[in-house]
């Protein structure tokens, strides 16, 4: 059984081989399509963290002033 024989049979086929190389393209990010799946621009969990203790420190900037 070969590592892209998906349909069991043994043998692997060109299909299969070209399968497993978008497979590959797709979990390790390589490759230059723009159709999605792609985080560009995309914010992680640091950076909403930071703004969220930014956009809190901010408001209590603002309470303390008035009150």
């Amino acid at each position: 059984m070969g590592m892209f024989d998906f349909d069991g049979n043994g043998h692997t086929d060109s299909g299969e081989q070209f399968i497993g190389y978008q497979i590959f393209k797709d979990v390790t990010g390589s490759g230059s399509s723009s159709s999605g799946g792609s985080r560009r621009g995309g914010l992680d969990g640091f950076t909403v963290f930071i703004i969220i203790l930014f956009v809190f420190w901010l408001l209590n900037q603002i309470c303390s002033l008035l009150y």
